[in-house]
């Protein structure tokens, strides 16, 4: 790996970060509380976890690495009495798929040049927060290592 792994989460952290520009997140970090222990004054909130790595070493040369992180969305459904859950739930998703979309959109994201690729990939899950308002997605994200 051509890049320090903290180096990496930092800079996912900060490209994560930028979605307080195009969405009202109050906290945005890569130290992750389960949903019961962030508050709503804290709240909406994205929280960036690494869940796993997989070396790829079918070439010759330095390996590849495919990290792969969740970032965990908690917001209240209750937050204005005439939210809609599914409205928000949009809001969310698409505001972080703006800031992982690579520029121009359809290039890669390569977080500062610091990586081959990053972007969401697989199945989002969502909780519409229907009994207990407490709305939490959560969204894979995986990044490709340069050589």
């Amino acid at each position: 790996m051509r890049v320090n792994r903290d180096v990496l989460g930092q800079a996912l952290e900060a490209q994560l970060a930028k979605v307080k520009n195009v969405y009202p997140f109050k906290t945005v970090s890569r130290r992750a509380r389960i949903w019961t222990n962030v508050t709503p004054a804290e709240q909406p909130a994205i929280f960036l976890v690494k869940v796993r790595e997989t070396l790829d070493q079918t070439t010759w040369g330095a390996p590849r690495y495919r990290l792969a992180y969740l970032a965990l969305c908690y917001l209240r459904a209750d937050a204005a009495p005439n939210l809609i859950p599914e409205v928000e739930i949009n809001k969310v998703l698409d505001a972080v798929d703006g800031v992982l979309l690579g520029t121009p959109p359809g290039e890669k994201q390569t977080l500062g040049g610091i990586v081959e690729n990053c972007w969401i990939e697989g199945d989002i899950m969502i909780d519409t927060g229907i009994l207990d308002q407490q709305i939490v997605i959560v969204i894979p994200v995986s990044i490709v290592t340069g050589i």
